[in-house]
């Protein structure tokens, strides 16, 4: 009897191992599959942040016609007129190149290396 009684114990164990093997494989499976899905996002990610600093990067600093740009096309606005368009801009670009040395020099002078505009 002591004989079928260590038989039934060592069949029980062997079962109770086997079941744990399976439920270890199956979270290590689960867990080799979260870090592939990690893996992507990360690289999707990276992809992003790096192409966000290009674009950061990749933008000119204001420069005074361009202040003195946004200055006129806010008085067009307050104005009711248009702002915008191929006549806008030359008629922009006539005063601008009209304007004397030290009145630009004045609209440079707003803004910083960084383009800080003052």
């Amino acid at each position: 009897m002591a004989a079928i009684m260590s038989t039934r114990r060592v069949k029980t164990n062997i079962r109770k191992i086997n079941e744990i093997t399976e439920e270890f494989t199956h979270l290590l499976t689960q867990q080799i599959h979260v870090q592939k899905v990690l893996k992507n996002m990360h690289l999707k990610l990276s992809k992003h942040a790096e192409k966000m600093h290009d674009f950061a990067n990749s933008k000119k600093d204001p420069n005074g016609y361009n202040l003195y740009f946004k200055n006129e096309s806010r008085k067009q606005k307050k104005k009711g007129k248009p702002s915008g368009g191929p006549n806008f801009t030359k008629k922009v670009a006539e005063r601008w190149n009209a304007l004397t040395d030290s009145n630009k020099e004045t609209w440079r002078g707003k803004v910083t290396r960084s383009g800080t505009v003052y």
